[in-house]
């Protein structure tokens, strides 16, 4: 008699701790769904008001500007559209910070355009250097710019023959 509940008990707890590693596993792939369908929610919502009603895109924005990576670039990139550049840099900054290149191209054209800023083409220059290091073809063609107008003919030749090779060579037919 003993002997069976033991038994019995030991197969109780094995069931208890299948269930929950069972449990566990699809809590957390409910879990993942659950995040995935948000961000998926929050993009199609920040592309609809982007294309419909300024003022929900940058509502929408601030409110979930901690919770939502890209937020401080799409603010950006909001005010940087609509004439407000020197608005648009802290928020670039941020973005740029955070790796994302548009951002940086961004604030390389309002430093070295003066878009509401101080002209400085250095600080634009590391802003394009930036951008161009990530793979953005716009910004390397702005820093083989700006390396001819330097007179550097070896940077300029080695970035156009940069973009001359894949990814960054277009199949034009």
């Amino acid at each position: 008699m003993k002997i069976k509940k033991r038994y019995f008990f030991i197969l109780t707890i094995f069931l208890i701790f299948v269930v929950s590693i069972y449990c566990y596993i699809e809590n957390k792939k409910t879990i993942d769904e659950y995040v995935k369908t948000r961000m998926m929610n929050e993009i199609e919502l920040i592309d609809y008001y982007r294309s419909s009603n300024n003022d929900k895109y940058i509502n929408f924005l601030f409110k979930n500007i901690n919770s939502y990576p890209n937020a401080n670039f799409y603010i950006g990139e909001y005010y940087y559209q609509h004439g407000e550049k020197a608005r648009a840099v802290q928020y670039l900054k941020s973005a740029a910070k955070s790796e994302n290149a548009k951002a940086a191209f961004y604030l390389g054209e309002i430093y070295l355009n003066v878009y509401g800023v101080k002209y400085n083409p250095e600080l634009a220059k590391m802003y394009y250097k930036i951008a161009s290091d990530a793979g953005l073809e716009q910004a390397m063609f702005k820093v083989a710019y700006l390396a001819y107008n330097d007179g550097n003919i070896n940077e300029t030749k080695d970035i156009f023959l940069k973009l001359a090779e894949p990814p960054f060579l277009h199949d034009y037919k």
